[in-house]
């Protein structure tokens, strides 16, 4: 370093370049960094078009296989879900009928201040009809307390399950 007394006006003193016997070419650097990026982005996009097209003919040789075998199991999986959808319209039926039913038995209940002996008491003054099982068309059942003041209505549905109200 040059000699510098404070207080004086000091001026640089000439310097000489400083030379460094290892000096890496920055635009050296900046070449090879980019050819690498090319080359992982050449790697990755060649990797994303294999595991595609791979994706693809995995994905038509399954519905190849589907179709080939699927077609014998759609008559009895179509007649499987006719059932069901059948037998879950017979038992939405009869639920509505209870409801039905049992909107009839509190109007009822109300006029008279106890429950009828009969569902047949019901009509035609509250239901035109005496709504009946949609399979068998007998009547739903029926069971009025002893003392008339409550009952109970039931439906047995496709599955063999018991649909219960009581009232009032």
């Amino acid at each position: 370093m040059a000699n510098f007394t404070p207080g004086r006006n000091a001026t640089p003193e000439k310097s000489q370049p400083i030379k460094v016997s290892n000096q890496f070419d920055l635009r050296a650097i900046d070449k090879s960094i980019y050819l690498q990026l090319v080359v992982l982005i050449g790697v990755a996009v060649l990797i994303a078009v294999i595991l595609y097209i791979g994706l693809r003919f995995w994905q038509e040789r399954e519905a190849r296989g589907q179709f080939a075998t699927g077609e014998a199991q759609t008559d009895s999986q179509t007649e499987d879900f006719s059932q069901i959808q059948q037998q879950a319209s017979l038992d939405q039926q009869r639920k509505n009928d209870i409801a039905t039913i049992n909107s009839a038995l509190k109007t009822f209940y109300l006029k008279e201040k106890k429950a009828p002996d009969s569902l047949k008491e019901l009509v035609p003054d509250l239901l035109k009809k005496l709504p009946t099982d949609p399979a068998t068309k007998k009547e739903y059942g029926y069971n009025p307390a002893q003392d008339k003041q409550s009952w109970q209505l039931s439906a047995t549905l496709s599955n063999g399950t018991k649909f219960e109200v009581k009232g009032p």
